[in-house]
């Protein structure tokens, strides 16, 4: 088996520096291949550039000597026709006087205007017949036009938007920044007026480096002397890499689990598991197992944000510093653990005598459901402390009920409370949507499903920001410790946890803990339900509960269901979840993730724990 290990070493080595190395060459590449579609590019827009201009150039060139020498309404229609080849906005000619000739000659006189001191006269004046100059650039809806100049004899026309529709299509580019500018006529000034762009404005300012000029034969630019100027697009460098990274990446790591893959086959014919009598756990194994179960799911977290193309050690960083140390992410972070850690506390003990409550997300919803009817429909007229008193009774009374139905019909019906406490949380959603979008909607409000407010909050403690709902945390925790470790119940729930057959014998009322700690159970989780509609939601509505009882059960199982560990471990997880949710935003990762990350946590809790429990032992096939 030591060769074995030794080859499969090495291909585990050589998959890391092959994808490392493949990603190096790809990435490098990048510059390579994106110089040489640089080139092109720009030789292309070039190319647009100098065709559209040479059609312009033709198509007056083709008219020039029909050019009339009579009246105006000649040169009128000559100019409609001109107008017709060029698909421009408009043209008119500017007389030896002054005098300007329009295209269409207008119903009422306007203001004589002089142009013939205007620099785009002078310059087509001083230009040979059969040129043209360019200025006045242009962008109207994402196609650049110009307006041009020529003269005839001594007649200079103008020509006001004419479409340069191959140039603009080249320039819409989003892999390469495109730029025309027209040069500073000053000598080492590398300087340039912004022409036309996929990325600056008309008109702006640059500097420039690298450039490729463009000589045009009887065209002239007013402007200066034209150049393009083009540089790769940052975000598709960013883009490219990304990909690349990504497919290196899940090369590697496709490589490497087949290695692993095929590493576990051969051991597993060589060698068998025994797992040995359990023990009970030390309270250095539970802590360990946990931390161990939080990092495991940080480093599966910064695995995926690397194949995802991004910086594990900015995300990981992002996470942790947005929930625990800025203001608004603490906020969020103890805001949200009021209902995980009150959940969490309940499940301990439900999880204590030996039952599995995967009901306190319907529980702590029909808690929320029992808050609004009563405060809302029933009691709003009723003094605030009085109205909070007995709609926190009610709402705990409301989720016991919820839990109370799985409990008997586990012990009178043998019926699993996993599946029965699982599918009551999809009624507690149905009865919540029925409710919503039914009898309890807001008049006030028509476009979105929800009710009326409660008429009772809890307040906030002005330091943190936080409502007083949080002081109901250790409040909770210290009771349900107290049941849990010093009274008779804690007792009868550890000793049905530990076997139900021997708690029988020993004279334990197995069915009544169980229904008890079931019940116990509900009842917190719908108290929670209460403390967050005062406390934070204040109106009911469609998924106002991102899946807090959920949650809570990994709280739970990290603080091996102690009720004191859960007063800590609450804000821990559900800190790690708010940073997970800033991840969505800022990094654009899937909601998916949260709900991974939550049973990855699980998950290694469950493993690690049975590690210490059981001690696995490996032996060859053949031995003892």
């Amino acid at each position: 088996m030591k060769r074995w290990n030794a080859l499969f070493v090495a291909a585990l080595v050589a998959a890391v520096i092959l994808s490392f190395f493949g990603y190096k060459r790809a990435s490098g590449r990048i510059f390579e291949t994106g110089t040489k579609a640089l080139t092109e590019v720009l030789t292309e827009l070039r190319s647009s550039l100098e065709k559209d201009l040479f059609i312009a150039l033709s198509q007056i060139n083709s008219l020039v000597l029909e050019t009339p020498e009579g009246t105006q309404t000649e040169l009128r229609y000559w100019m409609q026709h001109l107008l017709d080849k060029l698909g421009a906005a408009d043209v008119y000619c500017v007389l030896p006087n002054g005098e300007s000739v329009y295209t269409y000659e207008l119903p009422f006189a306007l203001p004589p205007i002089d142009e013939r001191s205007e620099d785009w006269y002078q310059r087509a004046k001083e230009m040979k017949p059969g040129s043209i100059v360019i200025f006045s650039w242009k962008d109207v809806r994402g196609r650049y036009v110009v307006d041009l100049a020529f003269r005839v004899r001594d007649l200079v026309f103008r020509v006001s938007e004419y479409p340069l529709k191959s140039f603009s299509e080249k320039l819409a580019n989003d892999k390469i920044r495109l730029t025309l500018a027209a040069l500073s006529s000053k000598e080492n000034v590398k300087s340039a007026v912004v022409l036309a762009s996929n990325v600056y404005k008309s008109g702006a300012g640059i500097e420039i480096s690298q450039m490729t000029p463009v000589n045009l034969e009887d065209v002239g630019f007013l402007e200066g002397k034209p150049a393009i100027v083009g540089e790769l697009e940052p975000s598709w460098i960013a883009q490219k890499r990304q990909g690349i990274r990504t497919f290196w990446t899940n090369l590697g790591l496709g490589i490497v689990i087949g290695i692993l893959v095929l590493w576990i086959f051969i051991f597993f014919r060589r060698y068998r598991l025994i797992l040995r009598s359990p023990l009970s756990l030390t309270i250095a194994q539970q802590a360990l197992s946990s931390t161990v179960a939080i990092f495991t799911a940080l480093i599966m977290l910064s695995l995926l944000v690397f194949m995802l193309g991004r910086s594990p050690f900015e995300a990981i960083k992002e996470m942790i510093a947005w929930a625990f140390f800025t203001r608004a992410g603490i906020i969020e972070t103890l805001t949200r653990s009021v209902p995980v850690t009150l959940i969490a506390t309940g499940l301990c003990v439900t999880f204590e005598a030996g039952m599995w409550n995967i009901g306190g997300e319907g529980q702590f919803i029909l808690g929320a459901i029992a808050t609004t009817g009563f405060s809302v429909l029933l009691l709003k007229d009723w003094p605030s402390l009085a109205v909070l008193i007995v709609t926190l009774i009610v709402a705990a009374l409301a989720g016991a009920l919820w839990a109370l139905g799985p409990a008997l019909m586990k012990v009178k019906l043998g019926v699993n409370e996993i599946l029965s406490t699982l599918m009551l949380n999809y009624v507690a959603l149905k009865l919540l949507d029925y409710l919503v979008y039914g009898p309890w909607k807001s008049a006030k409000v028509k476009n979105f499903p929800l009710t009326d407010p409660v008429p009772v909050t809890l307040g906030k403690i002005k330091a943190l920001n936080v409502h007083w709902g949080v002081l109901s945390i250790p409040i909770v925790v210290l009771i349900v410790w107290f049941l849990m470790r010093k009274a008779v119940f804690g007792f009868e729930w550890k000793a049905t946890g530990l076997g139900f057959e021997a708690a029988r014998q020993s004279g334990v009322p197995v069915q009544k803990s169980q229904v008890l700690a079931l019940s116990l159970s509900g009842a917190v989780a719908g108290l929670a339900g209460a403390i967050h509609m005062f406390g934070a939601q204040y109106v009911l509505q469609h998924g106002f509960s991102p899946g807090y009882g959920y949650t809570a059960i990994i709280v739970a199982f990290i603080s091996n269901l102690n009720p004191i560990a859960v007063l800590f471990a609450g804000p821990l997880i559900t800190g790690l979840f708010v940073g997970n949710a800033r991840l969505e935003l800022t990094m654009g990762f899937p909601v998916s993730v949260s709900f991974l990350v939550q049973g990855i946590i699980l998950v290694s809790v469950i493993l690690i724990r049975n590690l210490f429990l059981h001690r696995p032992k490996f032996v060859k096939r053949g031995g003892t």
